[in-house]
């Protein structure tokens, strides 16, 4: 059965307390507090925060069949964690992001990122 990881942003709820409800629905999940919110200090980006999350659920004996829940931050560590290590995640949930993910660093591959503004916002060239 996959497990269920819930992943906080940095808004209101900034903290595992914030999937109070659907961790009582799904007792078996788990979500952890991201460092820096509510004490300690912030990692400085994503790819950070999602060696953090792995760390985190690796200590915890959780170390695939993982369906990753996020919303903006959470949701752009969902992404990377998925994008970084595929054998891990059955599926990201993302809600609410606007995170370029880097391409994975395992592959040698990664594409040449440039920002350029467009009608419809920001774009990353190499990036679908």
């Amino acid at each position: 059965m996959p497990q269920l990881v819930f992943l906080h942003g940095p808004g209101a709820g900034a903290c595992a307390d914030a999937f109070h409800h659907q961790r009582r629905h799904f007792p078996k999940s788990v979500a952890p507090t991201l460092p820096g919110h509510l004490d300690g200090s912030r990692c400085p980006d994503v790819t950070r925060y999602m060696e953090w999350v792995r760390g985190w659920l690796w200590a915890q004996g959780l170390k695939g069949d993982l369906v990753l829940i996020g919303y903006t931050l959470g949701a752009s560590i969902a992404v990377q964690y998925g994008l970084d290590y595929p054998d891990e995640v059955k599926g990201p949930s993302p809600r609410g992001t606007r995170h370029a993910p880097r391409a994975p660093t395992r592959c040698g591959c990664a594409p040449r990122r440039t920002r350029r503004s467009t009608k419809s916002g920001w774009r990353i060239s190499g990036m679908p």
